[in-house]
């Protein structure tokens, strides 16, 4: 039997000194994939998570992790780094709906959870979270119930009332109603709703992109499940619990850790490029009702917003073919990056020399699953990136290129059929972006490349016009 060692780092209480070790120590215990909860923002060169996730790459360890809950602002993406899987969060398609009864008879339902037993007849006071603040200089947080800024004296017996416009921040209440007088209510039981649609949706906080420290790869990759979900929780109070509903890309993070030990476990010679790879071209871009995935804000989701996609671990088995990543196209990415020899050099602990001509524009031919041009300049000649795919389904197969673009820009890409073979498992293509005065600001796009059969391989690309 083939056993899979996943590992797992957590941030909570995890020091940036203690970062290097943890990895160390990962990589030394022989696991096959890390699953990292956790990020910070830094230059690539100068982020211990970053840092660390390189070794493990280097030494054959896969690295997924958080894209961050800072979301729906752009260039929130944390952990960019093209060696590490990027997840955003997305909605289940299950909800849970819960009923507060206010003592005039007024009811509101709405999205949250309550275990409670209470019933019509058993009400209590409201308490809005400014008035019972622990002290005045915390009233601001106490408004929203920010932790630690409610009085426990002064909540007990009571239902808290807390308003806020910040949809990341979760708490055991939360009633957004308008009252008067000395109001009550009570909160009736959750009721679950499965088979909820639409789902998925990309969750309001998953950071967005562009990649922050560069816009010429594309992140987050993917998007997983990470709102609502029923996870083990560090216990606290008197009478502690073992699980909890959590949401963030804390959540997500994990899932696409365990579909990539799902793919290992079938092939357990692919790299962790190989497995990215394959995740990210099959993703979904549909929900349950037919269709295309949206944010929370009811548009229609971009790959800033979702990456690839809703990851798919039963398609991600047979991709076809993989965009494969090395170690030494890694190092390139720094010199383009703008990293010097020296510097590349002490991390690397390697021989590697950058070229002279490296620039930052040359990122966007990093060997990826996606691309993505940071500046296309509206009045000047195309921009043309290269990939080379490695075959990993049927021996004789030929792929045909269906590119989806908006109007504006013109996408080609030669050649527009590949062919493996026996004795040709690896094939190169290019594809090539013009202006045809599109809106200036980044357009999306996707080229999709199938086989006449089941595989159907979709790489995304965002493109952004400059004057």
């Amino acid at each position: 039997m083939l056993l899979i060692r996943l590992g797992i780092i957590l941030g909570m209480g995890l020091t940036l000194l203690r970062l290097r070790p943890a990895f160390d120590d990962a990589i030394h215990d022989g696991v096959d994939i890390l699953s990292l909860s956790l990020g910070i923002e830094a230059p690539y060169l100068q982020d211990p998570v970053a840092i660390g996730a390189f070794h493990a790459e280097e030494n054959g360890v896969m690295v997924i992790a958080s894209a961050g809950n800072s979301g729906p602002l752009p260039s929130t993406a944390i952990n960019t780094a093209p060696w590490i899987s990027t997840v955003g969060a997305s909605t289940i398609d299950r909800t849970f709906v819960s009923t507060v009864l206010l003592g005039n008879g007024k009811a509101f339902q709405g999205s949250g959870i309550s275990l409670s037993n209470l019933s019509h007849s058993k009400i209590y006071p409201l308490a809005f979270g400014k008035d019972i603040a622990t002290n005045l200089s915390v009233v601001s947080q106490a408004r929203s119930c920010s932790g630690g800024s409610l009085d426990p004296r002064k909540i007990a017996g009571r239902i808290a009332v807390c308003i806020t416009s910040n949809s990341t921040v979760s708490y055991e209440t939360m009633i957004l109603a308008k009252a008067k007088g000395n109001p009550t209510a009570t909160i009736l039981p959750t009721v679950e709703v499965p088979r909820y649609k639409p789902a998925p949706i990309v969750a309001s906080f998953s950071s967005r992109g562009p990649g922050p420290l560069t816009g010429n790869i594309l992140k987050p990759d993917v998007t997983a499940p990470g709102v609502a979900i029923l996870a083990a929780i560090v216990p606290f109070g008197e009478k502690p619990a073992d699980y909890g509903f959590m949401s963030g890309t804390s959540m997500s993070c994990p899932h696409v850790s365990g579909a990539a030990a799902f793919i290992k476990s079938v092939h357990p010679t692919w790299t962790s490029s190989m497995i990215k790879s394959a995740l990210m071209t099959t993703a979904s871009v549909y929900d349950n009702i037919g269709k295309p995935l949206k944010n929370d804000s009811g548009y229609y989701a971009n790959p800033h917003e979702m990456g690839a996609g809703e990851i798919s671990p039963h398609n991600a088995l047979n991709p076809g073919f993989v965009f494969e990543t090395t170690t030494k196209g890694y190092l390139r990415f720094l010199c383009y990056y703008g990293y010097s020899n020296k510097i590349i050099k002490a991390m690397s602990n390697t021989n590697f020399n950058c070229s002279k001509n490296s620039s930052h524009k040359l990122i966007s031919n990093i060997n990826y699953p996606s691309i993505s041009i940071s500046k296309l300049d509206r009045h000047k000649v195309a921009t043309i990136v290269k990939r080379t795919v490695t075959n990993v389904g049927s021996v004789n197969a030929t792929y045909a290129a269906n590119v989806q673009a908006p109007s504006g820009l013109a996408v080609n890409v030669y050649p527009k059929k590949i062919e493996f073979s026996e004795n040709k498992k690896k094939v190169s293509f290019k594809v090539s972006f013009k202006s045809k005065d599109p809106d200036s600001g980044y357009n999306f796009g996707s080229i999709t490349w199938w086989d006449g059969q089941d595989n159907h391989v979709r790489m995304v690309f965002a493109v952004n016009i400059v004057q």
